[in-house]
């Protein structure tokens, strides 16, 4: 915070410059936030959500040339070893709505 006197001490004006004061343009980013500070709360929130999905997925191998992906509720997607490629993409089929990942 920034307080502007006057040479008899008088407060001119005072600027607020805490990321929660200061105005967020959400329009590239695809945020809701309004601010700086909610603008860092979203994305934090939105690392610690991919981070706990990450955690409730295991990987088991099949040892038959094919593992499965395994989420927390039991949802599973089985892909052959032969599609996974190292640095690249995984051709996973996509799940049906009643059994998304």
């Amino acid at each position: 915070m920034y307080t502007f006197t006057a040479a008899d001490g008088s407060v001119i004006d005072t600027i607020d410059t805490n990321a929660s004061a200061l105005a967020y343009d959400n329009t590239a980013s695809g945020l809701t936030a309004g601010t700086v500070q909610a603008a860092l709360d979203e994305v934090v929130t939105a690392l610690d959500d991919v981070n706990d999905a990450a955690a409730t997925v295991n990987l088991i191998d099949n040892n038959d040339g094919s593992v499965t992906l395994v989420k927390a509720d039991g949802t599973q997607v089985a892909v052959a070893k032969a599609d996974i490629t190292a640095n690249g993409t995984v051709p996973i089929p996509l799940p049906t709505t009643t059994d998304r990942m």
